[in-house]
């Protein structure tokens, strides 16, 4: 804090005089006659230099001097709660402002000040609590703000006011709901707020006019041949005193009373004033008054013809439905809209209507002006197309084939008669009920219906499809069953083809020829050898039927072709069993180094007797049985073995002797 003497002081004061209210002043000047020291007179404001309030929060100030208080006073006085003596007062300023504090004694006097910003917060007073009727406005403040000085407001809750933001808001109740208000005050630079409520009740106090066979709405429109309607005032809750109904125009009877009846001629707003639970309440009804063209307005619901004329139409013929012109000008609310109108080609708000023929309708057409509502009428007859009914439905048959076809009419539709377009002259009669079909490719009939006793035409398609000629898949086994391997089959070696896709039934004939032996066979299945010296086996079977389509299928094999494994072995014709240690023994004797696999021998005499058996490639018969040397003459032998995997079978006979 800046102190001044007293030669000073009057400096200060108009220092004070010349400076802004609104703005913190800039740092007092130093005192240059000031003279410290422990015997000059001192006087310190211990607040800040400057202090910021709220407009209507109190500030108290606080000082300390060396001089016991002797002579203190502050000014100004504006704002003061406390006396201006007060050594440490309470002040609430208007507006932001200096504040001096002086001391004096004999010897001397001394100064200090302090500046109070105001933040100009514009907090306007509410009205107190209160209750009011239902549809009455009250503006919630009790004062209107013109300047808020960058203060702004926010009531809540918000829906109930047409702007939340604005603290002159009105509140205009609808409904009998109370409400609590909320305001918010804040200064504009958001330092400063203020809070106050209110409540408001309301009284429930609502009229309502009502007329009879309405739905509570504001206007009801009336057509102009009306009969009168009845009007009734009721209160929301509560008691209703006397009803006053104004104008009296077009009321039929009493004017007064809860319930009137009217039959105005023209558009016309009735009013209905009561007391209602204590408050003076009035509520509006309008009525509409409108007509219809006189043409419209019949009792019969005509009004509507149809061209061109015909009965009946033919499904796709094109109609118009019409009305009979009129002024719109003289009726202008008139709105029209065909509520049965299938096949309507024009819009469906049109007076005129354009429609394609669909089946037979009773068409019509509402017609609205206001209050008044015409539905005009008119029966549209159309015949149906015969629907065909064939036997059979999607034929395939075979090229060459013939094939009966029957056609027959549905029920739920009319008969009539029939025309075949058939240029391949593929048909029997081309006007029958049941033509016969034999034709080599696929073909589309277009036929021609006409309704009976009708001249309507339509059309149908029949198609005939060519069955592909019969793909027979052959497969290959073995005779256990299993499939043939990718490799193929050895010669000799036995394999069954057989057909697995033949038709269920098929009564044809089937025919199997190939390479194999038998070369040739009939039936679904074939067993075959494959041959020698051929490379592959090759079978086909050929199916041929005179109710069912031809096919064939084949079935190719490659064969194995067995290596030449005689120079691995050779089976002597003679021995000599004198056990002198040349050619005693018989066997089948093998080159060094040969794979010998599966072996046997057996050694029959010329009665079929076995004399020697033997699984071991290296033994051989001696020409002994038992022990005992056997006759001298011819034997049998055969052999069995697989030598590098080549199965060998031999058989043959050979000479004993010693």
């Amino acid at each position: 804090m800046k102190l001044f003497s007293s030669s000073l002081l009057f400096q200060c004061v108009l220092l004070l005089c010349s400076l802004p209210l609104f703005s913190a002043p800039a740092s007092a000047p130093e005192n240059p006659n000031f003279q410290g020291g422990m015997d000059s007179v001192s006087v310190t404001i211990t607040n800040p230099d400057t202090v910021t309030i709220c407009r209507g929060d109190s500030l108290q100030l606080t000082q300390t001097n060396n001089v016991n208080d002797a002579g203190l006073t502050w000014r100004p006085v504006e704002g003061f709660i406390s006396q201006p003596d007060d050594p440490n007062p309470f002040v609430r300023p208007v507006v932001s402002r200096f504040y001096v504090v002086t001391v004096s004694n004999a010897t001397g006097t001394a100064s200090d000040s302090i500046y109070v910003n105001v933040n100009q917060l514009i907090v306007p007073r509410l009205v107190s609590d209160t209750a009011i009727c239902q549809n009455s406005a009250l503006t919630l403040v009790q004062s209107e703000v013109t300047n808020s000085r960058g203060t702004t407001y926010e009531f809540t809750p918000g829906r109930f006011l047409v702007d939340s933001t604005d603290v002159n808001s009105t509140f205009l109740p609808r409904t009998a709901q109370g409400v609590t208000f909320t305001l918010i005050a804040t200064s504009a630079d958001s330092i400063c707020a203020d809070t106050q409520t209110v409540r408001i009740d309301v009284i429930n106090s609502q009229l309502n006019i009502s007329a009879e066979d309405e739905s509570a709405q504001d206007t009801v429109f009336r057509c102009n041949d009306d009969s009168s309607i009845r009007l009734t005032a009721s209160p929301s809750a509560g008691l209703m005193g006397a009803v006053t109904w104004f104008p009296t125009t077009g009321i039929v009877g009493a004017t007064t009373g809860p319930s009137i009846r009217v039959n105005p001629r023209g558009d016309i707003t009735y009013y209905a004033s009561a007391e209602v639970n204590g408050c003076t309440q009035v509520d509006s009804l309008a009525i509409r008054v409108d007509s219809l063209p006189p043409f419209l307005a019949l009792a019969d619901n005509t009004g509507l013809t149809a061209e061109p004329v015909k009965d009946p139409y033919c499904i796709g013929d094109t109609f118009y439905l019409l009305g009979t012109i009129f002024d719109v000008e003289d009726y202008k609310l008139v709105q029209h809209e065909w509520i049965v109108n299938p096949g309507i080609q024009s819009a469906n708000d049109s007076y005129n209507g354009v429609f394609t023929a669909t089946d037979t309708t009773e068409y019509a057409r509402v017609t609205t002006n206001g209050g008044c509502v015409d539905t005009a009428l008119i029966q549209i007859n159309v015949i149906k197309p015969p629907i065909l009914i064939f036997d059979p439905p999607n034929p395939f048959v075979c090229a060459g084939v013939p094939l009966p076809v029957t056609v027959s009419f549905d029920p739920s539709a009319p008969s009539g008669t029939l025309e075949w377009d058939d240029p391949l002259n593929t048909l029997s009669c081309t006007d029958c009920l049941n033509p016969v079909v034999t034709t080599n490719e696929p073909v589309t009939y277009q036929i021609t219906v006409t309704a009976e006793d009708s001249d309507c035409p339509s059309s149908a398609t029949y198609t005939v499809n060519i069955a592909p000629d019969l793909f027979l898949e052959v497969i290959a086994t073995l005779p256990d069953g299993t499939p043939v391997p990718a490799e193929g089959v050895r010669e000799g070696e036995t394999v069954i083809f057989s057909i697995a896709n033949l038709p269920a039934g098929y009564d044809g004939d089937l025919a199997w020829s190939g390479n194999g032996s038998p070369g040739t066979g009939d039936g679904p299945t074939i067993t075959v050898v494959a041959p020698g010296g051929s490379p592959s086996l090759v079978y086909s079977v050929f199916a041929t039927s005179e109710t069912d389509c031809d096919g064939e299928g084949q079935f190719s094999l490659p064969i194995i072709q067995a290596p030449d494994v005689d120079g691995f072995f050779s089976i002597p014709e003679i021995i000599s069993a004198n056990k002198d240690g040349t050619n005693d023994n018989f066997r089948v004797f093998f080159e060094t180094g040969t794979s010998v696999e599966d072996y046997s021998l057996s050694v029959y005499n010329r009665f079929g007797q076995e004399v020697f058996e033997s699984t071991d490639p290296t033994a051989g018969w001696d020409g002994d049985r038992n022990g005992k040397p056997q006759n001298l003459g011819t034997y049998l032998y055969v052999a069995r073995f697989s030598v590098d995997g080549v199965e060998v079978e031999r058989d043959g006979q050979f000479v004993l002797v010693r």
